[in-house]
């Protein structure tokens, strides 16, 4: 979708000018959340719109074919077989999912944080400590990392999450 392609674009404004990651996640950063405010912008915030998408997705993610590792366990290239599809859906599907489960404000108060943080290097840890500060809940915080960044079952939380 055209719209949709220059809304990405315009989004790099913010992922990939004022905060470039400068580590191994750059990819899934960048193009994660390039295309998470993308989407946000083309369906005017519409749920279901947003719910089809992701659940359509979630069909690729379950190809036998498609190999991923969780965001915080991703060391290169070399951890996905299809990059396209874990830089522009896989990443964008968990970060939808990750504000369905902590809200849209703490979603925004911790896109804020990674796009003003002072930190030299946008490494898992500057990641983590933002997601962190933003969810300001330990036991939320764990839960979101377990299912949507470390876990081994990230694929099934999304589906569960998104099927309800």
């Amino acid at each position: 979708n055209f719209g949709v392609t220059i809304a990405h674009e315009i989004s790099h404004y913010y992922f990939g000018s004022i905060k470039n990651s400068n580590s191994n996640l750059e990819t899934i950063i960048n193009e994660g959340f390039a295309q998470f405010f993308a989407i946000k912008y083309w369906s005017q915030s519409n749920d279901e719109f947003i719910k089809d998408g992701i659940l359509e997705a979630i069909e690729w993610f379950e190809e036998p074919e498609f190999k991923f590792k969780p965001m915080l366990k991703f060391n290169s290239s070399d951890d996905t077989n299809d990059r396209e599809t874990y830089a522009y859906y896989y990443q964008t599907a968990i970060l939808f999912s990750i504000e369905r489960e902590i809200g849209k404000e703490k979603m925004q108060k911790w896109i804020k944080l990674l796009l003003h943080g002072e930190e030299s290097i946008s490494d898992k840890e500057f990641f983590k400590t933002t997601l962190k500060k933003a969810v300001n809940n330990d036991k939320l915080y764990n839960n979101v990392v377990e299912k949507y960044l470390s876990g081994n079952s990230t694929v099934i939380n999304m589906k569960i999450a998104w099927e309800k």
